[in-house]
C-alpha cells in the first residue's frame, strides 16, 4: 500500500543522514506482530547502504536468520528480496537464499528467481547451480517462476549443461505435471543443438533408474517435436554408449523394456532400440533381445517410419558390424512376415458391402468439411487473406493491370503420423504388453530382494 511505501522510503531517507538510527528503527519494525510491518523492516535491512565495519550489517543478518528460520511464507518472499540485495555483501545471503529455495511457497519461490537477475554474474555462482536444483526439486508450479527458470537455465547450456540436465532431472521426479519440456522449452531446445550427448545421456540414465516419473520424463523428451521444417530433420536420440557400458546386460534390457513401454514414434524407438548393439561389448543375449524387439514391437507397429530409419542407419558410415546385422537380420525377418500376410488371401465374411463403404466416405467427407469451415470461421489468420474458390484445374493465375499472370501450378501441404498396428490390430492386448514393459524393475533392486529372501 501507500503507507507501507511511504515508510519504507521514509527510513531509507534516514538512512542517508543517520544510517545507525534508520537500522535500528527498520529492526524495531521487524519485531511487530503484523505481517505487514514486519515485511516492511525486512525491505529495509535489506536495502540498507551498510559500512564497512560489519557491525550493523552482522545484526541485521542475525535479525533475518531468527525470522528465516519461522517458516512463515507470510516473510519468506521478502526475505528472499532483502537476501538477494545482501548477496554481494556477504555469503551468509547467498546460504539463505539456497535454503529458502527448498521452500514451496510460490511467491517465495518466484521471488527467489526474480533476484538473481539483479546479481551480476549469478549464473557463473556454484551456489546458484544448487539452489537451481533445488528449487527445481520444491515443486514449481507458479508459471512466472518456470519462465523464470528456463530463461536461467538457457543461459547456462553452454557453459553448465551438466547443471541443466541434474535441474530437468529434479523437476521431473518431483513433478506430477509431466510437462518438461513445455515448461522448458527454450533450454531443452538449446541444450539438444548444443549438446545432445548430455540429453541422450540423462535420457539413459532416467530410463536405468527405478523412478517412474523419470521414466516418462525420458520418453518425454525422447519424444520431443523441436522446431523443425521437416520430419526427418527432428532429431532422434540413441542411448548414450558411456551409460551403457557401465551397466550390466541384465540392467539394459530393462532400460529397454521401458523405453519400449512408453516412448510412441517408430523413428524414436527404432533409433534407442538399436542403438543399444553399440554397447561394446555386447553379449549374444543382449543381441537377440534386441532383435526381438525391433521385429516384435518396432517393425511391426511402424513398419514405414521405423523401416526408413533403420534403412538409413544401414547405409551410415559410422554403423557398426554387430548393429548391421542384428538390424539387417530384423528388417529380413519382418519382410518375410509381411509378405506371408500379403499373400493371405481377404476373407469376404470380414469385410465390410461397398454399400457401407460408400456411406463411411460421405459421411467422412461431411464431417471434414464442417471441421473445415469451423477452422475458418475461428481462423484470424484466414480472416486477413482473400479466400478464391477454385472449380476445376490445377493450375491458378491472377489478373493484374499488365494482364493475366503465368500459370502457376498448385502446390501441395501435408501432414501425417502413422498409427501403431497394434493399436488397430490389438489394442488391449498391446496395451497390457507396455504396462507389463514399463514394470521392468531394476536389476541391482531385483539382486537385493533375491539376496534378503
Amino acid at each position: 500500500s501507500s503507507v507501507v511505501s511511504l515508510a519504507a522510503n521514509a527510513l531509507l531517507g534516514l538512512s542517508s543522514h543517520d544510517l545507525e538510527d534508520a537500522h535500528q528503527r527498520a529492526l524495531e519494525l521487524t519485531r511487530s506482530d503484523e505481517p505487514v510491518i514486519i515485511r516492511v523492516g525486512i525491505g529495509v535491512l535489506g536495502k540498507l547502504e551498510y559500512p564497512d565495519d560489519g557491525d550493523l550489517l552482522g545484526s541485521s543478518l542475525e535479525r533475518l536468520s531468527d525470522l528465516k528460520d519461522r517458516g512463515d511464507p507470510e516473510i519468506d518472499y521478502v526475505l528472499a528480496q532483502a537476501y538477494g540485495n545482501l548477496v554481494e555483501e556477504t555469503d551468509e545471503a547467498a546460504d539463505a537464499l539456497v535454503e529458502l529455495s527448498s521452500r514451496r511457497d510460490p511467491h517465495t519461490q518466484q521471488h527467489i528467481t526474480r533476484a538473481l537477475y539483479s546479481i551480476d554474474d549469478a549464473l557463473q555462482e556454484p551456489w546458484v547451480h544448487t539452489l537451481l536444483v533445488r528449487l527445481a526439486g520444491a515443486r514449481v508450479e507458479d508459471a512466472t517462476t518456470l519462465d523464470n527458470l528456463d530463461l536461467h537455465l538457457s543461459q547456462l547450456v553452454s557453459d553448465s549443461p551438466d547443471v541443466v540436465t541434474k535441474v530437468l532431472e529434479e523437476f521431473a521426479s518431483s513433478s506430477t505435471s509431466g510437462n518438461l519440456t513445455e515448461v522448458f522449452d527454450s533450454s531443452v531446445s538449446q541444450l539438444q543443438e548444443a549438446h545432445p550427448e548430455k540429453l541422450e545421456a540423462a535420457i539413459t540414465e532416467w530410463f536405468a533408474s527405478s523412478d517412474p516419473e523419470l521414466h516418462g520424463a525420458a520418453a518425454e523428451l525422447a519424444d520431443h517435436h523441436f522446431h523443425a521444417t521437416a520430419a526427418e530433420e527432428q532429431p532422434v536420440f540413441a542411448l548414450s554408449e558411456d551409460i551403457l557400458e557401465g551397466l550390466a546386460p541384465e540392467e539394459v534390457m530393462n532400460v529397454l523394456r521401458r523405453v519400449v513401454g512408453y516412448v510412441s514414434g517408430g523413428r524414436s524407438l527404432a533409433s534407442l532400440v538399436s542403438s543399444a548393439l553399440r554397447r561394446d561389448p555386447c553379449p549374444d543375449e543382449l543381441r537377440q533381445f534386441v532383435a526381438d524387439l525391433l521385429v516384435g514391437h518396432v517393425l511391426y507397429n511402424y513398419p514405414k517410419e521405423a523401416r526408413e530409419y533403420l534403412d538409413r542407419r544401414l547405409d551410415a558410415d559410422n554403423v557398426r558390424p554387430v548393429e548391421e546385422e542384428i538390424v539387417q537380420k530384423a528388417c529380413d525377418e519382418i519382410n518375410a512376415y509381411f509378405d506371408e500376410l500379403g499373400e493371405l488371401s481377404t476373407l469376404k465374411e470380414l469385410s465390410p458391402p461397398s454399400t457401407h463403404l460408400s456411406q463411411i466416405r460421405r459421411a467422412r467427407q461431411q464431417q471434414q468439411s464442417k471441421a473445415m469451415e469451423k477452422a475458418r470461421e475461428g481462423s484470424v489468420f484466414m480472416s486477413l487473406v482473400e479466400s478464391v474458390p477454385l472449380k476445376y484445374g490445377n493450375q491458378f493465375y491472377r489478373i493484374g493491370d499488365e494482364g493475366p499472370t503465368d500459370p502457376a501450378p498448385l502446390g501441395k501441404i501435408s501432414s501425417g503420423f502413422e498409427i501403431p498396428r497394434g493399436a488397430l490390430i490389438d489394442p488391449v492386448g498391446q496395451a497390457y504388453k507396455r504396462l507389463h514393459f514399463r514394470a521392468a524393475h531394476n536389476f541391482n533392486e531385483e539382486n537385493e530382494t533375491d539376496g534378503s529372501s
